[in-house]
């Protein structure tokens, strides 16, 4: 088939308005205003608590949708019998209490953007994250690969500036094929696409944008995690098909988003479940293909007990670890020390997250610290909280 090099890499990108560096303590503020405008305003507790009501019954439907996405059919099934229930027995508090809770994920997204947009303009330096600076040194890379995938350029409400401009710095260096996982949010959530995208110099022939059955009960509101696969006409004639995926990070996401360090390293089971499942897409969507390759920020750290299990079923399908021995590729502890965007919890307890499988014996592979020039460091460090994982095949 020829040389093909691939670069794999979470950029920690959002559409211009928004914040990646604060998304926790932001989210958490969004909440509480949720929660005030709740106490303050009288017709909206009305709508909620006072029996019968479109407003009530939406927010309730919308807490029975949240509960089957996060914890499965059964249970929403089960709540949704509790909302009849309660409407037909008018018991309006049981009623109520999911028509808040529904409310509350709705309202989330909304009022932390909201919070965004109000401290961007009172404290600009509390959000700064250097975006546009570390989207240009990005660009800057793209030159040397065949394939680029790309998780976390997240868009809300349809803004892609950043995105349409990675498209564009794609295509001036013979990247000119691209798709994403699109500008809308795939419902329930209400505010971000999962982000993922994949840049080729090769024709992009047929594409599927998959969303995990399973989602976090922290962020199902916001985003749909998922994963993206890609078929492409490779050199020679040659199908190369691409999975892309990026699941939830778990809830070690939270306490380092509020400054607590776990005591121990933990698994992520909702994460490993996610993977499983797009793998049996990916084995129907690949057939026929001459080459395979699944990569992205798995979550799962290499040698953990749930990257094992990964592994077992990638190696059953075909799929083996391209790069076993791989540094880490987050939280990292030489130079340069990502400051910007790491959580202090991360900072110094490096993780190898991002990964790339592929059915085909790779020539090398090496992480790509997209790393600033040393004069700005005092405001960025590198690209992105992760570093990029390359691979060359001959």
């Amino acid at each position: 088939m020829g040389k093909l090099r691939l670069l794999t890499a979470n950029l920690c990108m959002i559409s211009p308005g928004g914040c990646v560096r604060l998304a926790v303590p932001l989210g958490l503020m969004g909440i509480v205003f949720a929660v005030l405008l709740l106490l303050l305003l009288p017709p909206l507790r009305a709508g909620l608590f006072g029996g019968p009501s479109f407003l009530g019954a939406a927010c309730a439907l919308y807490a029975v949708e949240g509960v089957r996405r996060c914890k499965g059919t059964i249970w929403g099934a089960s709540i949704a019998f509790l909302c009849v229930f309660g409407y037909w027995r008018e018991r309006y508090l049981l009623t109520g209490a999911l028509a808040a809770g529904g409310y509350i994920f709705l309202a989330l997204a909304p009022c932390a953007q909201l919070i965004t947009s109000a401290t961007r303009r009172l404290r600009p330096d509390l959000i700064y994250d250097a975006q546009s600076e570390r989207l240009k040194l990005f660009c800057s890379l793209l030159e040397s690969y065949d394939i680029v995938c790309l998780q976390e350029v997240t868009t809300f409400w349809g803004r892609d500036g950043h995105a349409a401009d990675i498209r564009a710095a794609g295509a001036k260096h013979g990247l000119q094929h691209f798709c994403s996982s699109g500008l809308w949010p795939v419902w329930p959530s209400t505010f971000a696409t999962n982000g993922l995208c994949v840049l080729s110099r090769f024709p992009i022939t047929k594409t599927r944008n998959f969303t995990f059955s399973m989602q976090s009960w922290f962020e199902w509101s916001f985003v749909q995690r998922g994963a993206f696969m890609a078929e492409l006409e490779g050199p020679g004639g040659g199908k190369i098909a691409v999975l892309n995926a990026h699941t939830t990070s778990g809830v070690e996401v939270l306490e380092s988003g509020v400054g607590r360090r776990p005591d121990a390293p933990r698994e992520n089971p909702m994460g490993l479940s996610q993977l499983l499942e797009v793998l049996e897409a990916f084995a129907e969507f690949s057939e026929g293909a001459s080459q395979k390759i699944f990569c992205g920020d798995f979550n799962l750290p290499k040698h953990s007990l749930a990257f094992h299990i990964l592994q077992a079923r990638a190696n059953a399908l075909g799929l083996h670890d391209c790069f076993p021995d791989s540094p880490p590729t987050f939280g990292c502890d030489d130079e340069p020390r990502e400051a910007l965007l790491t959580k202090v919890a991360d900072r110094g307890n490096p993780k190898v997250l991002d990964h790339v499988f592929s059915d085909q014996r790779c020539a090398s592979a090496r992480v790509e610290k997209m790393e600033a020039p040393q004069e700005r460091w005092h405001e960025f460090q590198q690209v992105s909280d992760h570093r990029a994982v390359a691979v060359c095949w001959e």
